[in-house]
């Protein structure tokens, strides 16, 4: 595609011109594509359109109008065509966008929305190492949902997203209880019915607007089901707030423009702790040490090493995240803090 060609050039040139190009050549394709075969496109037009408006805001944010972005949110809504994949990468870099430009509600609602799609696209039947690379494609998706609800100053928000994203990842790679294996115990017709629909929904092709639809019918039948009025969806700050009696859970969300830890007790509101020197380089840069000496031959050398760079990472670790939630904790009373760490990530 020739709009993609344009961005390509921008990254090696970072020429305006050539990001200008990339957005004029997108918007056109999006203006004057129609019928079934460029409507399967439209999803990674939007997505590629996205990125685009994107790296122009990141060098000239009144360039990109709000008005616009708005409406292309908006295609993104009303469309009935699309794998949940390619559904998922659109709304995720449209939610990136809206949530760069200052639109929270925009963002929310659609980082959102990818977040809840995240689970037809890593059936739990289908094992960890089957899920992992569709994952993988998503990457960064629940911390930029968790960093938009913290932008809107919405922290019950963040923690109910978060718990959704990180309980995709839990339920594949731990084959853990899901929505699906408790609907399966109680009503097991609707089960083998949802997960025939999910199955034909994510296969390519399969998603087109009588199978969006009548997929969308039936998760609301199973809604109306008694017990099951949450299926699939977020769950409740009430409710995971309950299963902290003691101590404290701290939430550790690392995103591309803002890092917090989130605090959730028993009894009191979530408190936010901005951690500026959580950075997502810093991360990598500590992971790719991390799994460079572990995987060092078995050496008198080799060991120091290790020793060394686990002495540093844990010092990073302290300075940039643990230190700042202890100091927010305030001092313990008769008993130590016991806190749990929770990780993000999706």
């Amino acid at each position: 595609m020739q709009g993609s060609a344009w961005h390509a050039r921008f990254d090696v040139t970072h020429n305006a011109y050539d990001l200008r190009e990339a957005v004029r050549a997108i918007e056109q394709a999006l203006a004057t594509g129609s019928g079934p075969a460029t409507d399967r496109l439209r999803l990674r037009w939007l997505a590629n359109l996205a990125q685009a408006y994107r790296d122009l805001h990141d060098r000239a944010a009144g360039e990109v109008d709000h008005g616009r972005v708005a409406a292309l949110a908006e295609q993104w809504r009303s469309g009935q065509t699309g794998e949940p994949a390619e559904r998922i990468y659109a709304g995720f870099a449209l939610g990136s966008l809206t949530h760069a430009m200052g639109d929270h509600d925009i963002a929310i609602e659609l980082l959102d929305a990818a977040v809840a799609l995240l689970p037809t696209t890593a059936p739990r039947a289908n094992g960890w190492y089957d899920n992992e690379p569709r994952l993988r494609n998503h990457f960064g998706l629940t911390e930029e949902a968790v960093a938009a609800h913290l932008t809107g100053s919405d922290p019950r928000g963040a923690v109910e997203i978060a718990e959704a994203g990180r309980g995709v990842l839990l339920s594949s790679a731990l084959d853990t209880k899901s929505d699906l294996t408790d609907l399966a115990a109680a009503q097991p017709g609707l089960a083998r019915a949802f997960d025939r629909s999910r199955r034909q929904f994510d296969a390519v092709g399969a998603a087109s607007r009588p199978g969006r639809a009548g997929h969308q019918r039936l998760l609301e039948q199973i809604r109306t089901t008694a017990g099951f009025e949450r299926f699939l969806q977020p769950p409740r700050f009430t409710d995971l707030r309950s299963s902290v009696p003691a101590g404290a859970a701290v939430l550790v969300n690392s995103g591309k423009h803002r890092s917090d830890a989130i605090i959730i007790t028993g009894d009191a509101e979530p408190i936010v702790v901005a951690l500026p020197g959580l950075r997502n380089d810093g991360i990598l840069f500590w992971v790719a040490s991390l799994l460079g000496v572990v995987s060092d031959p078995p050496s008198l050398a080799s060991t120091l090493r290790q020793r060394r760079v686990l002495s540093d990472l844990l010092a990073w670790l302290w300075t940039t995240t643990a230190e700042r939630v202890f100091d927010a904790l305030g001092p313990p009373g008769p008993e130590a803090h016991r806190v749990w760490w929770v990780p993000t990530g999706c």
